[in-house]
């Protein structure tokens, strides 16, 4: 359903230079169009390479995960402001 949250994810660049701001980013994946879950290809703590399927859905109630995909889903990526401890959080 539009609207509707698919999964939250987090990027962490502290393995780069350091920056005045918290390493760790924090996005919400959110649908824009009506689908239903088929396929879910990542699990918690899962490092995932750009362009990489995270999920497969379906537009119609008869498609499965076997059926080739069509075209991208669309979606919205959101940021959740997160303050951890030392960087402004209490």
């Amino acid at each position: 359903m539009p609207g509707s949250k698919l999964l939250d994810f987090s990027v962490d660049l502290s393995a780069g230079a350091a920056h005045d701001c918290p390493p760790i980013s924090h996005y919400r994946l959110v649908l824009r169009e009506r689908g239903r879950l088929v396929r879910l290809n990542v699990g918690q703590g899962d490092a995932l390479m750009p362009g990489v399927a995270v999920a497969m859905l379906a537009t119609d109630t008869g498609d499965t995960a076997d059926d080739p995909r069509a075209r991208l889903a669309r979606v919205t990526v959101a940021s959740i402001v997160f303050h951890a401890e030392g960087w402004g959080g209490r």
